[in-house]
């Protein structure tokens, strides 16, 4: 469950996720119920789907299983909203217990996207809109092969990620959403607050890559964002303990104990980021942050834990500016 991130987990008496077998659940959305047409994908190998990327290396698949097909795995105690028209969502969400809406978009290879906007975000907004108005949590499930942009984060209750799952996303998202699997993914990149954030798409054969070193997340250390390259929730807590650190000139390991004082098992991926000193010339140059070590714990049960040795070598402590102008 690592392509898969929890962003989201709130409700004024407890986490809305997971879902339990005895609340009714509004499911809102067409991309909840989505079957990719194989034949038509097939006459364009560019194609791609929110259940994968398109290009030379998607894999097509007569035999999705939707969100809704996977959570009826667990329970039938489900009111589907067959349509986007918000008009059905308010009927469906009306009595129920908790509503969960799908959006997606998608992306292919040797393009840009032109937004980051997932095809449903008026949708999402909408319904995000009347649960607060008809006091119903509402999670999000955002099928998305990259960054997207996430207007209605802050009225939502629950975010659940999905990176290109494959056929297998619907049983994916059951899953998680039904407590079947815990939640462990971290964020491989930043979710920004605003599209004007990101580095615009670029139409021309030669483009410049003027950002130099910071590109990807590291575009985003000095800025406001909604959530950061390495986030990720789980359903239970950890408790850090360093054991050893290490002084501003060593070279060695950093040891740290990771310990479940939550009440689900669960996994965590422990981070080592480094920040440079002001004082190291042409620091300017350099991103400030850099991730240099993490690590998977194995699945530890309520009150278990898990000591860490994140080695570091004298390259990882190193700095070397670089300025990089590509044409692609």
């Amino acid at each position: 469950m690592l392509s898969k991130v929890l962003l989201k987990n709130e409700h004024s008496r407890k986490p809305v996720l997971p879902l339990s077998l005895d609340q009714k659940v509004a499911v809102i959305g067409e991309a909840c119920v989505l079957k990719v047409d194989v034949t038509d994908q097939e006459e364009v190998w560019t194609a791609g789907s929110y259940y994968g990327i398109g290009g030379t290396s998607r894999v097509l698949s007569p035999d999705d299983i939707s969100i809704l097909d996977g959570m009826r795995r667990y329970t039938e105690n489900l009111v589907r909203s067959p349509t986007d028209l918000t008009g059905f969502a308010r009927k469906a969400m009306q009595g129920s217990d908790v509503a969960v809406v799908c959006a997606g978009t998608t992306a292919t290879e040797s393009v840009d996207r032109r937004t980051l906007r997932l095809d449903q975000d008026a949708l999402v907004g909408e319904v995000v809109r009347l649960g607060v108005e008809l006091k119903v949590p509402v999670v999000v499930i955002a099928l998305a092969p990259g960054a997207v942009v996430m207007p209605w984060s802050a009225e939502a209750t629950g975010i659940l990620m999905m990176f290109p799952s494959g056929q297998m996303t619907g049983l994916a998202a059951a899953d998680l959403l039904f407590g079947a699997r815990m939640p462990a993914g971290k964020l491989p990149l930043t979710i920004p607050q605003e599209e004007s954030d990101a580095l615009r798409p670029c139409a021309e054969r030669n483009c410049p890559y003027q950002e130099q070193l910071f590109s990807g997340w590291l575009l985003y250390t000095s800025r406001d964002v909604a959530f950061p390259f390495g986030y990720g929730l789980s359903y239970t807590t950890f408790e850090y303990k360093p054991t050893k650190l290490l002084g501003p000139t060593e070279v060695g390991s950093v040891h740290v104990t990771i310990k479940n004082v939550g009440q689900k098992p669960g996994r965590e991926i422990v981070q080592l980021y480094m920040r440079y000193p002001s004082s190291v010339p042409d620091i300017q140059e350099e991103p400030a942050t850099q991730l240099r070590r993490f690590h998977r714990t194995r699945e530890l049960q309520p009150g278990e834990a898990e000591d860490v040795v994140l080695k570091l070598s004298a390259r990882d402590m190193s700095v070397k500016a670089l300025v990089m102008v590509r044409d692609t």
